[in-house]
């Protein structure tokens, strides 16, 4: 699906949010490592927030260094594909992902790895799916269903 392909929502305006699915790069622990961020609510879920005036990338980085404390260059991102939030027809969420070496947040309360098969929630509870299939990413329930 691309951007034509997405119906004009009825205020005209779409709002944007990107995030980023980190992965521990060179992990040999055999579990399944992904970044989490402590949000508002103290739940945990991927880096990244709405976009507002920023290009996209560099809205999603800025998001990344502030909630994680940590540089990920541009050129260290990798598509994931473009999502939409169930019960909000106005959000597209864009995701991207990286790997970072594990000791990254070693010293970070509000960002931490989590065990993606700790994480998992159960289907009932996804809020966002992919566009680009018939039904939820495997990564859809670490997608914050709202943002301030």
């Amino acid at each position: 699906m691309n951007a034509t392909d997405y119906p004009m929502p009825a205020d005209g305006h779409w709002r944007i949010r990107a995030h980023l699915v980190i992965h521990a790069h060179e992990d040999t622990s055999g579990e399944a490592h992904v970044a989490v961020v402590r949000s508002e609510d103290r739940t945990w879920v991927l880096p990244g927030g709405p976009v507002d005036s920023a290009p996209v990338k560099r809205s999603l980085l800025e998001h990344v260094r502030n909630q994680a404390g940590v540089e990920v260059p541009d050129s260290a991102l990798s598509w994931v594909g473009t999502f939409e939030i169930a019960d909000d027809p106005n959000v597209l969420v864009l995701v991207w992902e990286t790997s970072l070496a594990r000791t990254m947040f070693s010293t970070n309360e509000d960002c931490q790895w989590g065990d993606y098969a700790d994480l998992r929630q159960p289907p009932g509870e996804v809020t966002a799916f992919d566009t680009d299939a018939t039904g939820s990413h495997s990564l859809a329930h670490l997608i914050p269903a709202r943002h301030p």
